[in-house]
């Protein structure tokens, strides 16, 4: 397994809607994910997935319209396959080539490697940063 490095968010996502009702959708390895009334639906154009309000907030600035960029940093690394991890949507399972991001509240998801290539970016090492990987190293 690869050792967790910080990465840097960067590309722009649209926000389609914000859901009125629950829903479901399936993650990228096939993991069925929940969408409670109030949760933004957003699309890279690509793909399409869902956000909790909050979450959303905290890691998205708006840049025009329904257009926002993603900000923040992330804790990262190669996932195995078959490993699960509990989403603010339901249990997802990595997939083959997928990485395992992890936000500074502690949430997780996976991504797959050309999403990852295409969207973060290695960040400098903040003593912020370093505190936060110390606390949260025995959880990634």
């Amino acid at each position: 397994m690869d050792a967790t490095t910080r990465f840097r968010r960067s590309g722009r996502v649209r926000l389609v809607r914000v859901a009125e009702q629950a829903e479901t959708w399936t993650s990228d390895s096939g993991s069925p994910m929940s969408v409670e009334p109030g949760d933004m639906i957003v699309s890279s154009g690509e793909r399409t997935w869902s956000i909790i309000p909050d979450s959303f907030a905290a890691t998205y600035a708006q840049v025009e319209g329904d257009v926002y960029e993603r900000t923040g940093e992330v804790w990262a690394r190669r996932a195995e396959p078959g490993e699960r991890v509990a989403t603010q949507e339901g249990e997802d399972v990595a997939g083959e080539g997928q990485w395992r991001v992890t936000d500074d509240d502690g949430n997780s998801w996976f991504v797959p490697e050309d999403v990852f290539t295409a969207n973060y970016r290695p960040a400098q090492p903040t003593s912020r940063s370093l505190c936060f990987f110390a606390r949260s190293y025995e959880n990634l």
